[in-house]
């Protein structure tokens, strides 16, 4: 029995829907242009990003467990603080760790890495500035970013006053995304923009990072 071609045209017309549909997605991409070599074992540890996730939204303070867990942050940076700048005051050192985690939470950003830019940049020195022209706590270069500064923050009017903790902090978190968002959210090349390509001071402030989460779990757990 044969079958009408009206049905036969139908079956492989079908047929070729499918082949189609089958192929690989990478069929017509060009080659190599989404392969990558594969990472040494120091890219492996230094490119994850173990560190909570930070959207931007601002945590529900109310909450007993959100409550803990922002005190265990600010005690754990606000230790780091003291330990490499030893002029701090315990009021200072926590008045700068809640800096960082406002600035964190504003600009989707772990205070983790943050805290580690300031010990690292620094020192933890609001008053540092370098032979370059980087300036405060996150040692943001002034002549690069001044429009940028003076237009968001209208208190600044010179280099001088760039030197307050809470907008340093702020505008140098702003600059870290940008620079994330500029390599596709990677923190290691996102600190490496940051940096100016400073390969050490990126692995540094990956491992004072660890330091801190390490420190952070500690506190969590003695906290009541």
């Amino acid at each position: 029995m044969s079958l009408p071609k009206p049905l036969l045209r139908t079956i492989a017309e079908s047929s070729l829907c499918l082949y189609f549909l089958l192929l690989p997605v990478t069929a017509g991409a060009k080659p190599g242009k989404f392969e990558l070599p594969p990472p040494s074992e120091d890219d492996r540890i230094i490119r994850v990003d173990l560190l909570p996730k930070f959207t931007g939204k601002k945590a529900d303070s109310g909450s007993p467990s959100n409550a803990k867990q922002r005190e265990a942050r600010i005690r754990s940076i606000a230790e780091l603080f003291s330990r490499y700048n030893r002029k701090l005051s315990k009021k200072q050192a926590r008045q700068y760790a809640e800096y960082v985690l406002q600035a964190g939470e504003k600009f989707g950003q772990d205070p983790f890495v943050l805290a580690s830019i300031v010990v690292h940049e620094s020192a933890a020195n609001a008053a540092a500035v370098s032979r370059g022209g980087d300036y405060g706590l996150m040692q943001v270069r002034w002549r690069i970013h001044k429009k940028r500064i003076m237009k968001e923050y209208p208190s600044v009017k010179k280099a001088k006053d760039f030197l307050d903790p809470k907008i340093n902090i702020l505008m140098g978190t702003e600059i870290l995304r940008d620079c994330r968002a500029a390599a596709g959210s990677d923190l290691r090349a996102g600190l490496l923009r940051y940096s100016a390509g400073n390969k050490k001071l990126a692995h540094r402030i990956l491992a004072t990072k660890k330091t801190l989460e390490d420190a952070y779990k500690k506190h969590l757990r003695t906290l009541k």
